[in-house]
């Protein structure tokens, strides 16, 4: 829904962001990392960390995806635009 509405009010060409974490599996982070990981953050970022999001990008009508990571690959911002 998110995305078919930011897909609705993007112009053509509009770029859209999304800054969460990368993929990822959870038991291969380092054991202080997954211990914080798993006591501070929601149920709902272990769904986000097993979401494809540029396939899902791609399925509501954006192209040009490109992906930045930070803080030793866990963050990623991912830049996708609205395809014509």
């Amino acid at each position: 829904m998110i995305l078919d509405n930011a897909f609705k009010v993007l112009k053509e060409n509009g770029e859209f962001f999304i800054l969460d974490y990368n993929e990822f599996d959870i038991d291969r982070l380092f054991p202080p990392m997954r211990f914080v990981f798993k006591k501070i953050e929601c149920p709902y970022a272990f769904d986000f960390i097993k979401r494809d999001f540029k396939e899902v990008l791609r399925r509501h009508g954006f192209d040009k995806i490109e992906e930045y990571f930070y803080y030793r690959g866990l963050i990623r911002l991912i830049k996708s635009r609205k395809r014509r």
